[in-house]
């Protein structure tokens, strides 16, 4: 498989021919409303199987709130039943600048950290295999761009083959780290591993303090507790030197947007320590079907960091995620040897990165030499 590789006019023809072999047409729904995307997501043949990152609230809050600053256009790529005309896979997708580059991906942008696309359980019955088809359907519509770039794409979708992942176009990207179903079995009251005795201590020591454990479920708490997290969070980034404030007010106002959509059967879960009105420490957990991952966590006063809310929060929603028949619990971004405390196991990731002409060669070249350049810096600095 060559990344750099430009489609050729019999190419293209090949790929049409292979996506006509499933039945399948490709096809656009450009600026979608939160009305059309549930159409779409419930229009797929035995419900959606889609990561919590391509979840219909979490692209609605993006396309409303992250894309009107940073992208020029959002659209669902879909591919229809030839017969039937009824969805069986889309794939949100954003067009956005990086100089002179016009790039298209998943709504993401460091929001993310999976992304795939959203399909129904038809397609397993299809015929050939759509990992085949997909990128060569997806790369034959795609106009007004440079680039096609997909990343953190995982293998699997709530324990079904992500066909982004099988794709040939798709290579190896890095790891994450996650508890599967085993490792989740094991975070109860009886564990004896450290990490876990620990946890079980600090906590106890939290509640003679009067501190709770909350799930944060009432729409009006929910704002609430997302502000004071966000607050708490923006805090410890401006010790840490970090933000850019144009920046973090796009992503607080993405959050706090998604935590008013999602409902009962909406992808957050918020989990909150709680001494009264105080919130000593929060997590945001997206999950979606057999997955979950947590996407933000704050600690409040420091008076309470001798008790490790932090960890005790970590624990606890892993406790929530095995309740709740989590198989894949992500722990994000990441090889953070902390992590490695829960007994964690380790995940190859890949992505896709395909020049559409010769300015996106341009910046895939760039991009290829830059990361080989990072390599052989932190191998010289671990060697010195």
């Amino acid at each position: 498989m060559d990344g750099f590789a430009l489609r050729s006019g019999l190419g293209l023809a090949q790929e049409r021919a292979k996506t006509a072999a499933l039945g399948l047409v490709p096809g656009w729904h450009d600026q979608p409303t939160l009305g059309q995307l549930k159409s779409l997501w419930s229009g797929l043949s035995g419900g959606a199987v889609c990561t919590p990152f391509q979840s219909v609230e979490f692209v609605h809050a993006f396309f409303e709130k992250i894309a009107p600053v940073n992208c020029e256009r959002v659209a669902i790529f879909a591919l229809h039943d030839e017969v039937t005309r009824e969805p069986v896979l889309l794939l949100p997708l954003v067009w956005y600048r990086k100089g002179p580059f016009r790039i298209v991906t998943t709504p993401d942008l460091g929001l993310a950290d999976q992304n795939g696309p959203v399909f129904s359980k038809r397609l397993l019955e299809s015929p050939g295999n759509i990992h085949d088809a997909l990128v060569g359907a997806l790369m034959q519509s795609l106009t007004d761009c440079d680039v096609l770039k997909i990343c953190k794409i995982h293998p699997r979708i709530s324990g079904i083959a992500n066909p982004l992942f099988d794709a040939a176009e798709a290579y190896p990207e890095g790891q994450t780290l996650y508890l599967d179903a085993d490792a989740l079995a094991q975070v109860d009251g009886q564990s004896k591993k450290s990490v876990y005795k620990e946890a079980r201590t600090k906590f106890r020591k939290l509640g003679r303090e009067e501190v709770s454990l909350v799930e944060v479920e009432a729409s009006q708490e929910r704002q609430r507790v997302c502000a004071i997290l966000l607050e708490q969070r923006r805090k410890r980034l401006e010790e840490l030197g970090d933000p850019d404030p144009e920046d973090e007010d796009h992503r607080d106002r993405f959050y706090q947007y998604l935590a008013t959509l999602s409902g009962e059967n909406g992808p957050v879960t918020m989990l909150a320590l709680q001494k009264g009105e105080e919130i000593v420490a929060a997590v945001v957990l997206l999950a979606n079907g057999t997955s979950a991952n947590g996407v933000l966590v704050s600690i409040g006063d420091p008076r309470w960091h001798r008790m490790s809310p932090g960890m005790v929060l970590f624990v606890k929603s892993m406790e929530w995620a095995r309740e709740h028949n989590i198989q894949n619990f992500s722990l994000g971004a990441g090889l953070h040897s902390y992590k490695n405390r829960f007994g964690a196991s380790m995940l190859e990731t890949k992505r896709i990165l395909i020049p559409t002409n010769m300015r996106g060669r341009t910046f895939v070249t760039a991009l290829h030499a830059k990361k080989i350049s990072q390599a052989l810096y932190e191998k010289t600095v671990s060697e010195g």
